[in-house]
């Protein structure tokens, strides 16, 4: 049996298990012929996918997704890279993600932001890729970043003080909800024994902004490793 792509369900939706050892076009061709065997077996569920095995780029993962679209009925409202996350931070993440969705219509971009970009949404919008330094998000409603953020963000542009942001990785300098700005915490490093900076990887800073008081306070949800 040939288990160099294997696709099946978790608890948090679809894990999609890729061998490090495949090029990219071969991670299509199986790919394809997976999901036309199993395409009855999950039926037309909307879920997670979490990728684990092969790493990945923003293009790559996109193109994943059509592949998957193409092929079956399942609708992937998120996209996770399980190469590093622990298992506790991702649930929380994204039932925090969850319980934020207003009940007005949410807009998908499944794909990540292209540079120069500038984005303008009616409503709240999930972004399923990362947003990158010279792009802005303009929304009235909340945005949500699946990736990582680096571009400019603004969420309530008409004044609604109850729309939040989330990022996976969260490394936007301006966000705005409603005209609020919101600035950063300065993040102080602990050294350790001889004043050495303890050398930390960062697996995974995601951040959920909203309007409290008056001004944009935000819930962390970091984890570290010690490189060896």
């Amino acid at each position: 049996m040939d288990k160099s792509i294997i696709i099946k369900s978790n608890k948090h939706g679809l894990s999609l298990f890729i061998d490090e050892k495949l090029d990219f076009e071969e991670v299509c061709e199986k790919l394809r012929n997976k999901l036309r065997e199993t395409r009855k077996f999950f039926g037309n569920a909307s879920m997670a996918l979490t990728i684990e095995g092969k790493v990945l780029s923003g293009r790559e993962i996109n193109n994943l997704l059509d592949i998957i679209d193409e092929e079956s009925d399942l609708e992937i409202l998120a996209v996770i890279d399980n190469q590093e996350v622990n298992d506790t931070i991702y649930t929380s993440a994204l039932n925090e993600l969850m319980q934020k969705l207003d009940d007005n219509a949410c807009e998908i971009y499944p794909l990540t932001v292209c540079e120069d970009s500038c984005l303008e949404f009616k409503s709240s919008v999930i972004i399923l890729g990362d947003v990158p330094e010279s792009s802005e998000i303009h929304s009235n409603g909340s945005i949500f970043i699946l990736g990582c953020s680096y571009g400019k963000l603004y969420a309530g542009e008409l004044g609604n003080i109850n729309s939040c942001v989330y990022a996976g990785d969260l490394q936007s300098d301006i966000i705005s909800i409603a005209d609020i700005s919101y600035k950063k915490p300065k993040i102080n490093e602990k050294k350790g024994i001889f004043n050495r900076r303890k050398n930390k990887t960062a697996v995974n800073n995601s951040a959920l902004l909203r309007v409290a008081d008056d001004k944009i306070v935000s819930t962390i949800i970091k984890a570290d490793i010690e490189e060896q």
